[in-house]
């Protein structure tokens, strides 16, 4: 683009679906938030990753530069309450299928999970815990299976 900026941004093929033109995210530059859409999606997946272009909405800051990082956040979906946890190794040992509760105690049982989406960062779990439960995010393969876990 010859007379203003654009950003390429690198997305993971898991959202290729739910990326389209017009969808609008946000990043903070020199403490300000800047709104942008995406105008252009192209289709080739490389290293798992495929591209996107985005554009202002509105003027682009004046000092950003050619060659500069953003990170952008693009919602994908609309804003819903949710039970999130944190990702963590204890999916590898599970599956995603039953995690370690923490009680008042310091006692840790195992309960039945069920998780839906997911971002880089955490999982929705549909059923299986409330708000405010804790959960024991680490490896599980040390703990051999047990039903409980005594912390100290």
């Amino acid at each position: 683009m010859l007379d203003s900026f654009k950003v390429r941004a690198r997305i993971p093929e898991h959202y290729v679906s739910r990326v389209s033109t017009g969808l609008r995210g946000t990043f903070l530059h020199a403490g300000q938030e800047h709104t942008i859409e995406v105008f252009k999606v192209y289709p080739e997946v490389s290293n798992g990753e495929f591209d996107v272009d985005l554009r202002f909405v509105d003027a682009a800051p004046a000092d950003i530069r050619r060659g500069q990082t953003f990170q952008v956040r693009l919602q994908l979906s609309e804003d819903m309450e949710a039970v999130m946890l944190p990702r963590g190794p204890f999916f590898q040992d599970t599956g995603g299928q039953w995690v370690y509760v923490l009680d008042a105690e310091g006692a840790a049982t195992k309960r039945d999970v069920k998780l839906g989406r997911q971002n880089p960062d955490m999982y929705e779990v549909l059923e299986g815990l409330q708000p405010g439960d804790r959960v024991v995010t680490s490896r599980y393969v040390q703990f051999n299976d047990a039903d409980e876990l005594v912390i100290q």
